[in-house]
């Protein structure tokens, strides 16, 4: 569920223009939309969720080196790499001297990152 509403959301992934379009997939509107139109309002912030999401992706490769080159692993086994190094960013970020060792002040911190797209 999204904050402040009850009705349920299913997942999805976003995506630019090169992808096709399937049920579980969102992407911008093609052609052109009216300045202030909710196509463009929705083209402008899923382009806003893209961003978040590379950079937050980007974020984690800086921190943890295993997302640096492509994951030859089962999609299962990709997805425990992901949270595990989740799970250790948010360890080490929530204790103070960890915290100065593993994000020094000024470091972008990618969970926060994250939550943005919320």
């Amino acid at each position: 569920m999204l904050p402040g509403n009850e009705m349920p959301v299913p997942d999805v992934l976003v995506a630019d223009d090169a992808f096709l379009l399937t049920i579980n997939l969102m992407k911008s509107y093609a052609g052109e939309s009216t300045k202030g139109s909710l196509k463009t309002v929705f083209d402008y912030k899923l382009n806003k969720a893209c961003h978040i999401v590379e950079n937050s992706l980007g974020l984690s490769a800086s921190v943890f080196r295993i997302f640096r080159k492509p994951l030859n692993v089962k999609p299962s086994t990709a997805e425990d790499i992901t949270l595990a190094c989740i799970y250790l960013h948010y360890f080490l970020s929530r204790n103070s001297t960890t915290k100065q060792l593993h994000s020094p002040p000024g470091t972008p911190n990618f969970l926060k990152t994250l939550t943005m797209v919320q």
